[in-house]
């Protein structure tokens, strides 16, 4: 399975400060209940997770991206 960390290497200069939100959903991931690993679970936090710029937020940028194309 690939880290989250190489999974989004492609679109890191794409999105601002994603490093860091990248770091703070796996730290909110370390213990999953729902029998997801840390980086299936941290994935699906980062989407959800709101900028504190919203309209930098990955699912806003993702979700426009995907819309243009």
């Amino acid at each position: 399975m690939v880290s989250l960390e190489e999974t989004v290497k492609n679109i890191k200069p794409l999105i601002d400060d994603l490093d860091r939100m990248v770091w703070l959903a796996k730290r909110n991931s370390l213990e999953p209940d729902d029998g997801l690993t840390t980086n299936e679970s941290a994935a699906i936090h980062l989407y959800t997770m709101q900028w504190s710029n919203p309209e930098k937020s990955l699912y806003i940028q993702l979700n426009r991206t995907l819309r243009n194309e």
